[in-house]
Order: C-alpha cells, then sequence, then structure tokens
C-alpha cells in the first residue's frame, strides 16, 4: 500500500514536470515563430484583423496566447518590427464584418448585401464580381463562393448524402467536401487494363 502511494506520488510528479516542459516547448517555438513572422500575433489583435490583407497566416487563439504569457507578448509587441507593421496596417481602413468575411474567409453573406456595397471600395475587382453575381441570383443563399468551387451553401440540404461514398476533403483545408470515391476504389475495366 505505501510503495503504491510513493509509485504514485513520482508518477504524478513525473506528469507535472512532462506538462510543464511541454507548454515550455510550445512557447519556445511560439515565440520563434513569431521572429519569423510577427502576423500571428498582429491578427489576434481585432482592429489588426479587419484591416489586415487576406495573407497565409492565421492569428494565434487565445490559448496559445495564454500559453506565450502576457509578459512575453508585452516584450514582443514592443520590438521595431511588430511596431512597424501595426504602425502600417494601421493606416488601412477597417473593413466592416461582412466585407471582411468577404476578404478572409471568401464568405458572402447575401442578407447584408448594403453593408457590403458600403466598402466595395476595399473589395478586389474578382471580390466584387463575386457579390455582384450572387446578388442577382435569387437561387442562392448566404454562403461561400470560390472560384474553383462555385457555391457552397452556408445550411447544408436535408437530404443525406449516399452512405456508400466516403466523404474525402480536398486539400487544401477549407475548400468544399467532395463526395465521391476516388480513382482507386472505382471499379470497371478501365481500372488495371494494360497490366500483365
Amino acid at each position: 500500500m505505501v510503495l503504491e502511494i510513493i509509485i504514485m506520488r513520482i508518477f504524478i510528479k513525473n506528469l507535472d514536470d512532462f506538462e510543464n516542459n511541454l507548454i515550455s516547448s510550445i512557447r519556445i517555438v511560439a515565440i520563434m515563430r513569431l521572429v519569423i513572422d510577427p502576423f500571428p500575433l498582429l491578427l489576434a489583435d481585432e482592429e489588426i484583423y479587419y484591416r489586415s490583407p487576406n495573407i497565409m497566416t492565421y492569428p494565434f487563439n487565445e490559448k496559445l496566447l495564454e500559453v506565450m504569457g502576457e509578459e512575453s507578448i508585452a516584450e514582443f509587441k514592443n520590438t521595431d518590427v511588430y511596431k512597424s507593421y501595426e504602425e502600417e496596417l494601421m493606416k488601412l481602413e477597417k473593413r466592416n464584418q461582412e466585407v471582411n468575411n468577404i476578404v478572409m474567409a471568401d464568405y458572402i453573406d447575401l442578407d447584408n448585401l448594403e453593408n457590403i456595397y458600403l466598402q466595395k471600395h476595399l473589395l478586389n475587382h474578382q471580390e466584387l464580381k463575386y457579390v455582384d453575381i450572387a446578388s442577382c441570383s435569387e437561387n442562392l443563399r448566404t454562403g461561400r463562393l470560390h472560384p474553383c468551387a462555385g457555391a457552397e451553401p452556408a445550411e447544408q440540404h436535408e437530404e443525406v448524402p449516399r452512405s456508400d461514398l466516403p466523404v474525402h476533403r480536398p486539400r487544401p483545408v477549407g475548400r468544399p467536401v467532395h463526395l465521391g470515391p476516388h480513382r482507386r476504389h472505382q471499379q470497371g475495366p478501365h481500372r488495371g487494363a494494360g497490366r500483365g
């Protein structure tokens, strides 16, 4: 009984040490990431996020910011690199929610077109074209428009996809779901023909 208690205490101490080391490692990697590119921290600030162009960087989430600690974040925000990016981005006009959804997520809220057209000067030619096309169609609902994917409604239809077809997510992540078998799963005479 005493031996089990001792072993349990050692296990708990080792587990606590592991958790602390893991958190320290994550903190170090996050700070190293910011040294390369300060945008994850910049985009975590909503004022900057609504002004920033759509770039291939996502903001750090609140959990990661918590792991990094307020002191580390405050020190990094005082660097010249961070301040220079912040200064330049704050010069840009702040987008409203609907326009920001188009720029950052290719999402057009057709229920709030008037808010989109108030800031249409912040959209590029292609985004504005998508908004114009979507606003002319009564068959489209609020949803995502993408040049390669077409229209993707925000609401799912009641119909259930065929259960014999696996659901595949094409890359990059964020594109619409693709329902259908891959070529390697299809049966037919064209599969394997000419081998022998």
